[in-house]
């Protein structure tokens, strides 16, 4: 049993690391901060001692040294009392009397007094040096930010151009043209955002949007069932009308959103890419040549999804992790959160008085 307990206890001690410099660190830490406070406590109550001492302190009104020298010499023979209370003064009243009490509670109060008032002045030189550093550790905290965001940004750009090379593989590999187009898309939260997109066509390689709903569009329905073809829709430069009907019908895509389109296609080809059996993002093919979705096509971009997947899927968590939009939009979400759960406990700390 006692073997056990010096276990436990060890570590305990080492924080299950065998290091045992956090702990060490974590109780410095904890000393200075109670020998800060312990400071002001100190302070307080030297005050407070040393003035309550003034409250016991004999005055001349209640005692005089005559009384208290005839009180202390009374029991002594009378040729000695005579140099007995001629010795006597006003000190041996205050050590010796009735108020003997006053001595100790002054004393322990003007130790407490001097104490903390020597502490909290310590503590403000301390601050003040501290304080003059603060200037150059904010430069230095500013710098590291400027790195990060670069950094950052750096890798987000090499992602993009990792998932590029893939999707020019692909529309190399399934022989697309200028009217054919392939994007790969990711979903975080409620949303898709594109991560990249190739075509031969430079006019189809603009990228007006990067946010879309995640309930709307071909790449929803991809999304959801892990493959889905569009083979039915007019051409937008055949039947205009006919193609926002179309659109607006099985895509809720209305006829503002359609005539903001670059490229306007009318045969789509989409599958998800997933991890794990869940899917996190989606290919798709695009064009708008009515003969350009073949079976052959479908075979080749599903032999390309099983080679390249796992691939596919770490350029995809890559993007959420460095897209410097979502990542803002994630700190203030968790920063909208922290403030809706300080209001929620102030709103229940009135109810409950």
């Amino acid at each position: 049993l006692n073997t056990n307990k010096k276990l436990i206890l060890k570590l305990m001690i080492l924080g299950f690391t065998g290091n045992p410099k956090p702990i060490f660190d974590w109780l410095y830490s904890k000393a200075i901060t109670l020998a800060k406070w312990g400071h002001s406590i100190l302070l307080f109550l030297g005050t407070a001692l040393f003035s309550l001492s003034f409250k016991f302190f004999p005055r001349l009104d209640q005692i005089s040294v005559e009384e208290f020298a005839s009180k202390i010499c009374s029991g002594k023979a009378i040729e000695e009392q005579n140099d007995c209370i001629n010795s006597i003064n006003w000190v041996d009243v205050v050590i010796h009397g009735d108020s003997k009490l006053f001595v100790w509670i002054a004393i322990v109060g003007f130790i407490f007094l001097v104490w903390g008032a020597i502490g909290n002045l310590l503590d403000k030189q301390e601050l003040s040096k501290r304080a003059e550093k603060l200037p150059a550790l904010r430069d230095k905290v500013n710098d590291a930010e400027r790195n990060i965001e670069e950094l950052r940004s750096n890798l987000e750009e090499k992602n993009k151009e990792l998932a590029r090379s893939y999707v020019e593989y692909l529309n190399n590999k399934l022989g697309l043209s200028t009217e054919d187009r392939v994007s790969v898309y990711f979903k975080h939260d409620e949303h898709f955002y594109l991560l990249t997109r190739y075509s031969s066509n430079p006019r189809y390689n603009e990228v007006n949007r990067t946010k879309f709903p995640y309930n709307h569009g071909v790449i929803s329905k991809a999304w959801e069932n892990g493959e889905y073809c569009e083979a039915d829709c007019p051409k937008y430069e055949d039947e205009p009308d006919n193609y926002c009907s179309h659109m607006d019908e099985h895509y809720d895509y209305g006829e503002d959103k359609v005539d903001s389109l670059t490229m306007k296609s009318h045969r789509f080809y989409g599958i998800g890419i997933a991890k794990q059996g869940k899917t996190i993002g989606t290919l798709l093919v695009e064009s708008v040549n009515c003969e350009r979705i073949t079976e052959e096509l479908k075979t080749r971009t599903q032999e390309f999804k099983g080679v390249f997947e796992t691939h596919l899927v770490q350029t995809l968590e890559s993007a959420i992790k460095y897209d410097r939009g979502i990542q803002a939009a994630m700190k203030q979400t968790t920063k909208d959160s922290v403030e809706d759960d300080m209001m929620e406990n102030i709103m229940d700390g009135e109810k409950n008085e």
